[in-house]
């Protein structure tokens, strides 16, 4: 295990005692349920309740999340949490306005996949996080969300990825299913010119490039990777590498 490892706590046991650590501390947190703990307790890093609080404003009441991925700014102080759900991404992040302020402001943006266009990961000024770009229908976007861990990053952009890929899917197989059983509404997509082929995972890393190649086709034998993406991601690598 590598120091980078180490410090983020990327091993089993550390992984373990994480999960344990945030079941503790949040179980009580106002409008906290088991299953939303389940999901925040595999984060990369314990959240403050700052945190946790905009984890929880970003589910609507009802849903499940798939992933979460948060993220702190030390330079003005905002925290940033994303959520992945089976139909787009919530982004939320807050500060204090003034030291003496008991609420932070909140800002957010709902994502859904049928106008998402684009992830990619970034690296700061030693900020790590995923950019989302794409259009509402009315206006285009480009919005960010931190993260703790470059690796949890990583692979927060790709499940984002798989997750709008199958969105995509569903979409198309709605109008067939829909023409046996009236009664199930199909998904709302976009026109076609905004289908998943747009969707593109930039995986930044620092191993060699034969490194990346073999995580890449583990995940992808794993599905976490769709193979559109899959083969955009190595042809990138491939290049990279002369």
């Amino acid at each position: 295990m590598g120091i980078s490892d180490m410090f983020y706590g990327r091993g089993a046991k550390a992984r373990e005692r994480r999960a344990a650590k945030i079941r503790t501390k949040y179980a009580d947190f106002p409008q906290m349920r088991p299953d939303l703990l389940e999901v925040l307790a595999q984060a990369a890093d314990v959240p403050s309740k700052e945190q946790v609080t905009l984890y929880l404003e970003a589910v609507p009441t009802g849903a499940t999340p798939r992933r979460v991925l948060q993220g702190f700014k030390l330079s003005d102080a905002t925290s940033y949490v994303g959520v992945l759900f089976d139909d787009g991404l919530r982004i939320r992040w807050g500060s204090y306005q003034r030291v003496r302020d008991k609420e932070m402001k909140v800002q957010g943006a709902d994502l859904p996949f049928w106008g998402m266009q684009k992830i990619e990961t970034f690296s700061i000024e030693g900020d790590d996080g995923v950019l989302v770009s794409g259009n509402d229908g009315t206006n285009a976007y480009s919005i960010g969300c931190l993260g703790f861990d470059p690796q949890d990053v990583r692979g927060f952009a790709e499940a984002t990825a798989a997750a709008r890929q199958a969105y995509a899917q569903r979409a198309e197989q709605a109008p067939a299913q829909g023409a046996q059983a009236p009664a199930q509404p199909a998904p709302a997509q976009r026109p076609a010119s905004e289908d998943s082929t747009q969707m593109k995972v930039n995986i930044d890393s620092t191993l060699p490039p034969e490194q990346q190649l073999a995580a890449l086709e583990q995940m992808r034998a794993l599905g976490a990777v769709p193979e559109d993406v899959y083969q955009a991601t190595a042809a990138r690598i491939r290049e990279s590498a002369g």
